[in-house]
């Protein structure tokens, strides 16, 4: 790629131009994408049509950033990082013991209503019957997913950095014939029944 031939408010007819001009190999699609983007640490690019007219050319070319290097680099990943370090801080002995579902809550990722799912399913069809038992029971299977890949990013994030420990434990809630609940440790066979 050669830069130096690039013009301020220069117009090239169309990509393949553009890439027999700087000197760089024609590509298509995601190729193509991955190229456009090394160019623009270098210069603004707009297109109009096929048309491709250099707008600005930088006197640095801008620091390259490598995504997978750092894990998941997502806002919400660095949010809910720094928010489980200040929920540390304020800990007494920087320990925390806490529900995934109540983690949620105390990370504001959820609230209170969406963590009583009954209470949803009760509610939400009553206001709009668009609203399915099946939609809801859909919704937070996937929020749920998408919750616990974002938290489990950001601790793994943490963790890889040595900023924090942590240990997953499971409970299993056991009913005896009293309809009492008792929560207790799982044992490694109910672990791998869970999964």
């Amino acid at each position: 790629m050669n830069i130096n031939k690039l013009i301020l408010d220069q117009t090239f007819k169309n990509y393949k131009e553009l890439c027999s001009i700087l000197e760089m190999p024609i590509k298509g699609g995601k190729g193509k994408q991955i190229q456009l983007n090394e160019l623009s640490r270098y210069c603004v690019l707009i297109k109009q049509g096929q048309k491709i007219t250099v707008a600005d050319i930088f006197a640095e070319s801008l620091e390259k950033i490598d995504l997978r290097s750092e894990g998941n680099r997502s806002k919400y990943v660095e949010h809910i990082q720094c928010q489980i370090l200040h929920t540390l801080s304020k800990t007494k002995g920087y320990k925390y013991t806490i529900t995934k579902n109540n983690l949620f809550e105390s990370l504001g990722m959820v609230n209170k209503m969406y963590l009583d799912k009954a209470l949803v399913l009760k509610l939400l069809p009553k206001k709009d019957n668009r609203f399915t038992k099946f939609n809801i029971n859909h919704l937070y299977l996937r929020t749920n997913d998408r919750f616990t890949k974002i938290l489990f990013d950001s601790l793994n994030n943490l963790k890889r950095r040595c900023l924090i420990d942590y240990n997953e434990l499971y409970i299993m809630v056991r009913i005896d014939e009293e309809g009492k609940e008792h929560h207790l440790k799982a044992t490694e066979l109910e672990k791998n029944f869970n999964n």
